[in-house]
């Protein structure tokens, strides 16, 4: 069996390693790359990653922003994850008790799960408002300056808690960013006791969200929902208010996946 594992080396196929190799680079890049990133972060030759790219976005895996010249992973992706995950139903499971929380709160409502080091938007809801956010769809929020991130931290097991800090660089978006583990330890007990997460504007000015995670029926974490506005509209005095409501949210959808609060 050993002998098979060191020869299979010589049955791989260049090009397919290529691809397989770009796919994740793209990934953990939030704003996509463009073709003379790719060249240079992979010494792949031009053309071979033309092709690569030509026939990921014939297949529907990738997609060209023609304002930035950026290279995006698509949701078709996103469905290959949450297969590999076992959670296919996920987003079906999710989206009326979304609609229920979006006509509730008239703010738009999103559905997210872990990805690495980043949340995942999966499903979103559009708000109820004549103006209301509507986020790319693929889209990735860090962990500490989110409130979906945050809302995730604070309920995985201590180990994969630790894990995920051992990789998240604290960057600060503005002077409202949690920068240190001690804050964000303290932070984190108090998630777990109100049982929401809500973001203060930390990464985006003048945008607030409150957060809750969904679980399975081991108790993990397997998304969050929540839900975005303009500071002025969300403000900080109907956080509680508003967490209750995204709370009951997660917990009709966790329910679904056999969850006993």
């Amino acid at each position: 069996m050993e002998s098979d594992v060191k020869s299979s080396s010589k049955y791989t196929i260049p090009n397919l390693q290529n691809a397989l190799s770009l796919v994740d680079l793209i990934s953990k890049q939030k704003n996509g790359m463009s073709l003379p990133e790719m060249i240079q972060q992979t010494g792949v030759p031009k053309s071979t990653l033309f092709r690569i790219c030509s026939t990921l976005m014939e297949s529907g895996y990738l997609m060209k922003d023609e304002e930035s010249s950026h290279f995006i992973l698509t949701r078709k992706f996103l469905g290959i994850g949450l297969a590999a995950l076992g959670e296919e139903s996920l987003i079906e499971k999710a989206l009326a008790p979304m609609r229920e929380l979006r006509d509730a709160v008239n703010e738009t409502v999103l559905l997210g799960t872990l990805m690495e080091k980043d949340v995942a938007l999966l499903e979103q809801v559009i708000g109820n408002h004549p103006f209301t956010f509507f986020i790319k769809p693929g889209k990735h929020f860090v962990l500490h300056a989110s409130a979906p991130g945050k809302a995730l931290l604070a309920f995985l097991k201590d180990e994969d808690r630790e894990s995920i800090f051992s990789k998240i660089e604290m960057v600060p978006y503005n002077a409202r960013t949690i920068t240190t583990r001690d804050a964000m330890m303290k932070e984190i007990e108090d998630i777990r006791q109100k049982g929401y997460a809500v973001d203060r504007a930390e990464e985006m000015d003048g945008i607030h969200c409150v957060a809750a995670p969904v679980f399975d029926q081991h108790r993990h974490p397997l998304a969050v929902i929540w839900t975005t506005g303009p500071s002025a509209r969300l403000t900080e005095a109907q956080f509680e208010t508003v967490g209750r409501e995204v709370m009951e949210c997660a917990h009709k959808i966790s329910a679904r996946f056999g969850y006993n609060a």
